[in-house]
């Protein structure tokens, strides 16, 4: 979201540490986004999954207030001092790998305030 005033623009971003994060079957992974906002207000983050061929899927969200939460193998947190937020997968399986995306309140999934990474998983053999 931009609004501008005398040529001069104010507006929100999320971005990705990496846009493309691999991990290995059973090994807990984490993906980090970067946030910026012109608002003092409690920021609400989201997470989404979009696997090949399906509609993005609402994970997870966390806020400001709160800073953290928990569900169904997932966990996400939020710094607000350093305006990062973090998205935990803790046993990843081969239907984890998809495109995730990280965006910030008020979204649409499609806005440009929802960013993508792609999360590859790949199976893991221990060898004796």
């Amino acid at each position: 979201y931009y609004s501008c005033f005398s040529d001069i623009c104010f507006g929100d971003s999320i971005t990705p540490i990496s846009s493309e994060v691999q991990a290995e079957e059973g090994q807990a992974v984490t993906l980090i986004c970067n946030y910026n906002t012109t608002s003092t207000g409690t920021q609400y983050l989201f997470w989404y999954r979009q696997s090949p061929n399906r509609s993005p899927e609402y994970l997870i969200q966390t806020d400001t207030y709160s800073g953290s939460n928990r569900k169904d193998g997932y966990e996400t947190r939020v710094d607000k001092d350093s305006k990062r937020v973090w998205f935990k997968i803790s046993e990843p399986g081969a239907a984890d790998g998809a495109v995730y995306y990280c965006a910030l309140r008020p979204t649409v999934i499609w806005s440009s305030r929802a960013v993508l990474v792609n999360l590859t998983v790949t199976q893991f053999h221990l060898y004796s």
